[in-house]
């Protein structure tokens, strides 16, 4: 059975582990993967640059150049249709 870590709650893994049973997946694999926290630093450091570029949830998509801390374009947030995409790169 899947163990919530440090900043997991149970709800989450409650519905994690009813779609790995669902999908005959490999619980120990993921347990394992869950635990083994082999890319931490890799996810810390991208949610970094997130906030320091304003980006604060997913999905989002960014039309831009970047400096360091900023952005020079355009962010698109959230699911969107097609239409929203085309429409930015025929903008830009």
């Amino acid at each position: 059975m899947l163990k919530p870590g440090r900043d997991r709650t149970d709800d989450v893994f409650r519905s994690m582990e009813v779609r790995v049973l669902s999908l005959s997946l490999d619980q120990d694999a993921l347990q394992s993967c869950l635990t083994s926290e082999k890319y931490k630093n890799d996810v810390q450091r991208d949610a970094a640059e997130a906030a320091t570029l304003q980006i604060s949830g997913t999905p989002s998509f960014v039309l831009a150049k970047s400096a360091k801390d900023r952005l020079d374009g355009l962010r698109i947030v959230g699911a969107q249709p097609f239409a929203t995409f085309q429409s930015a790169i025929e903008g830009c």
